[in-house]
C-alpha cells in the first residue's frame, strides 16, 4: 500500500467515523463522557486486583503516584501489560465490556469500513520510570516502533490514554517525507529495525488526546515518551484493520471481523491462573496472552 493510499484510507475513515484528523496518518475519536467514566471505572477495579491494591484507586492523582515499590508486579509484563488472570477475569470481561462498547460507537455510521478487530487488547501501565527488566529488551516499547514490524503492514493503531500522568507519559511519533514498503517489514526485534529511523523525523507537536480513541496508520512510528519527572498512566493500546488486508499468521486468532457485545453476548475466559507463570513466547509475533482467553457465546 502506497502512503497516498494510506493517507487517503485515515481520511475516509476519518470523515465516515466523524473523527479529527490531526495529522494526515492519524485520527481521533472522542469518547462520551458516560463510556468513559464506566472505562475509568472497570479499569480501577481490574488494576486493584491485578496489582493487589489496597484500595481502589478513585483519582488520576492516585494513579500518577503509583510507584514500583508500591505495587505487586507479579501479573505485569516487563512491558508494562496487565496480564488477564482468572481470579480476576469478571473486571476483566468489564474492561472488555467498556472497550467494546466504545469502538462499536466509534464506527457504528460506517461499520462497514472495519475488517479485523482484536481481542486482545492491552491494558498497559507505564510508571515514571521504565521497569528494569524491559530496559534492554528488543521489543521494548521505549524503542521508536512501528506494529507493523510484528504484526504484518495493514493494520491500525489504536491507542486510549485514561488514567493517572497521561500528558507527561504519553508516546512520540515520527513521520518520514519519503516512505518505502521496507519500512514496514517483518522484525523479530524492534532493535533490529532502528535504520527506518534515518528516514523518520519525531512530530512533537502531535500528541495523544486524553479521553479519545487515537487511530494512526502504521506507517507512524511512535515509542513511549517520559517526561522529566511524570508520573504513572495507564492506557488501552490495540489494532484494527480497514480494508481487505490480512494480518500474519501468528496473529490471525487475535481478531474477528465484528465487535462483540461482552455486555451481552459474550464472555473471555482466562484460563491463567496468578499461580501459574507467564507462558514462554514460542514467537516474538506471538500475544502474552496465546492460549490462555477463550472466547465463548452466551446462551
Amino acid at each position: 500500500m502506497s502512503i497516498d493510499q494510506r493517507i487517503e484510507r485515515m481520511s475516509l475513515v476519518s470523515s465516515e467515523w466523524e473523527g479529527q484528523l490531526c495529522h494526515q496518518l492519524m485520527a481521533q475519536f472522542k469518547i462520551s463522557d458516560g463510556e468513559f467514566s464506566l472505562l475509568w471505572a472497570s479499569l480501577a477495579l481490574y488494576l486493584s486486583r491485578a496489582l493487589h491494591l489496597d484500595r481502589v484507586p478513585t483519582s488520576d492523582g492516585e494513579i500518577s503516584s503509583l510507584s514500583l515499590d508500591n505495587v505487586d508486579l507479579s501479573n505485569v509484563t516487563p512491558n508494562g501489560a496487565v496480564v488477564p488472570k482468572r481470579e480476576y477475569q469478571v473486571e476483566f470481561n468489564a474492561v472488555l465490556g467498556c472497550w467494546s462498547s466504545i469502538c462499536q460507537q466509534m464506527i457504528t455510521l460506517n461499520p462497514g469500513l472495519l475488517s479485523r478487530f482484536r481481542l486482545t487488547p492491552n491494558i498497559r501501565i507505564k510508571f515514571g520510570q521504565e521497569l528494569e527488566k524491559n530496559v534492554n529488551r528488543p521489543l521494548n516499547t521505549s524503542i521508536p516502533h512501528s506494529d507493523a514490524w510484528v504484526e504484518g503492514p495493514w493494520g491500525m493503531n489504536c491507542f486510549l490514554p485514561v488514567m493517572g500522568d497521561c500528558k507527561g507519559n504519553t508516546l512520540l511519533y515520527y513521520d518520514t517525507d519519503k516512505f518505502s514498503e521496507e519500512y514496514l517489514l517483518n522484525s523479530e526485534t524492534y532493535t533490529s529495525m532502528q535504520w527506518v529511523l534515518n528516514h523518520y523525523s519525531a512530530i512533537p507537536d502531535i500528541r495523544a488526546a486524553v479521553g479519545s480513541v487515537n487511530l494512526s496508520d502504521y506507517a507512524l512510528i511512535h515509542r513511549t515518551e517520559r517526561i522529566v519527572g511524570c508520573g504513572t498512566r495507564v492506557s488501552i493500546d490495540t489494532t484494527i484493520t480497514v480494508g481487505d488486508h490480512d494480518v500474519i499468521p501468528e496473529r490471525e486468532s487475535e481478531y474477528l471481523t465484528f465487535i462483540p457485545d461482552f455486555r451481552n453476548n459474550h464472555f473471555m475466559i482466562c484460563h491463567a491462573s496468578e499461580k501459574d507463570r507467564f507462558e514462554t513466547e514460542k514467537s516474538p509475533f506471538e500475544h502474552y496472552t496465546k492460549k490462555s482467553l477463550e472466547l465463548i457465546e452466551l446462551a
